[in-house]
């Protein structure tokens, strides 16, 4: 995205911290690809109840992508995490690659979680806190403000564990594709899932933490704030169902995922109903009716598992 930043123009604020080796007082042009949903922009335009606003780019240093090192974004949405939060940002500043840009969105918490953001104001990007409306939305004005070649989201309270320097050097080869890898379910200290195919992600998720999005696919698409939590799950239908042959699995642990507090799309009610359209206007045909036969099934045992109970029911009842 910034095009009027040279390789002479970087320098390096801190050899500590991945977010301050390479940066530039040379405010970027942004140049909105023609299918962006929406304009990109270096800070949000304030909202309601802000308490605060930081990072490097309010101090007049950006970051920019170079052919050599391209722009990584981490971002993490957070609302009242200051138990595990600073946590989770030393576990992105220190990291060994040098171009990573961070940038934390604050939905106003109220629990000390903005000292621990201007506690790190000189190594994160770009932070804010203002009252926002969940999560979803959280992440879409996070995309308003994400610069980098690809994007992950990080938890408040999970930890980024892969070695980034070694990921982009060994398997990101191409800028238009979407990598995913793994993430270690902190609960059982289990890895979750594997390689993915259209099949199986009608039966379970891609763990977001564990994805990394091309600037392509993120500045195209926006977060569907109908679906309370699975709009990240109706987001990697669309785009494993429409380009498959780009979503390329990493054999890598990428993060440390807090599973305790996870939520089953199940309960989302929205996305259940929607679940038929947004495959049959993202994958091929056959799948359509794949869905349609398992919940069928699924119907038709639970209905004779209904009745199984209620005849054992009836039975105990008439032998007391």
């Amino acid at each position: 995205m910034p095009t009027n930043v040279t390789a002479a123009d970087l320098f390096c604020l801190d050899t500590d911290y991945s977010t301050t080796r390479l940066v530039t007082r040379e405010t970027p042009i942004i140049v909105n690809p023609p299918a962006a949903k929406f304009e990109s922009v270096l800070t949000l335009l304030e909202g309601e109840g802000r308490k605060g606003e930081g990072g490097l780019r309010i101090h007049g240093y950006y970051k920019r992508s170079l052919p050599s090192k391209p722009l990584i974004t981490i971002v993490t949405v957070v609302y009242n995490g200051v138990r595990h939060l600073e946590e989770t940002i030393l576990s992105v500043v220190n990291q060994a690659y040098d171009n990573i840009e961070y940038i934390i969105i604050d939905g106003a918490s109220t629990d000390g979680t903005l000292d621990i953001l201007k506690q790190y104001d000189g190594k994160l990007d770009y932070w804010v806190s203002e009252r926002d409306n969940g999560i979803y939305y959280a992440m879409n004005k996070a995309l308003e403000v994400s610069m980098g070649d690809w994007l992950l989201f990080l938890g408040s309270d999970d930890l980024l564990i892969a070695d980034i320097k070694h990921i982009i050097e060994t398997f990101f080869l191409d800028y238009s594709n979407m990598y995913y890898g793994d993430v270690v379910l902190e609960a059982s200290n289990e890895a979750y899932d594997g390689k993915f195919t259209r099949y199986k992600l009608l039966r379970k998720n891609i763990c977001h933490q564990s994805v990394f999005y091309p600037q392509r696919f993120y500045k195209e698409l926006k977060y569907n704030l109908q679906y309370l939590v699975a709009a990240d799950y109706a987001l990697n239908l669309h785009l494993f169902g429409k380009y498959a042959k780009m979503c390329k699995y990493i054999p890598e642990a990428i993060a440390i995922f807090n599973d305790s507090g996870i939520s089953s799309y199940t309960t989302d009610k929205a996305f259940r109903s929607d679940m038929f359209r947004l495959v049959g206007s993202s994958y091929p045909m056959i799948y359509k009716y794949i869905l349609y036969f398992f919940a069928r099934l699924h119907y038709y045992i639970g209905r004779l598992f209904f009745k199984i109970t209620e005849q054992n029911t009836t039975l105990k009842i008439r032998s007391q």
